[in-house]
């Protein structure tokens, strides 16, 4: 599997902050906190020092952390390279989409044989 910055992650938030530069204070917040951490050698870092900077930042500003990894996500999932990698098909809205196979209620024997997980009230 290629890596976010592979598939262009650093391109698509570039896009983000052009398309909504409300967010460019946000981003450059994150990219201050990681200059900070990795004391201006991000870029010249390898893989697992890379590392040893994001969980130092997750574990000491998890809510900038959370904005990084959400961002990665979605750069990464809405990729079309992606998709086939995945199993993704897409399907526009409107469309029948992919034929799902019948449902075997068969799955649910033995659940529908068990006791309730729960207190009736």
């Amino acid at each position: 599997m290629p890596s976010a910055s592979q598939v262009g992650g650093v391109a698509y938030i570039m896009t983000l902050i052009e398309e909504l530069p409300e967010l460019a204070p946000l981003f450059e917040g994150l990219i201050a906190r990681i200059d900070e951490a990795s004391r201006y050698q991000f870029s010249k870092m390898g893989s697992p020092e890379r590392v040893t900077v994001l969980k130092a930042l997750e574990e000491q500003h998890p809510d900038v952390f959370k904005v990084l990894k959400d961002f990665t996500y979605e750069s990464y999932y809405t990729n079309e390279s992606v998709f086939p990698l995945i199993g993704y098909e897409p399907h526009p809205t409107g469309s029948t989409g992919p034929k799902m196979e019948p449902f075997d209620d068969a799955l649910l024997d033995r659940v529908k044989q068990s006791a309730p997980f729960y207190t009736k009230i």
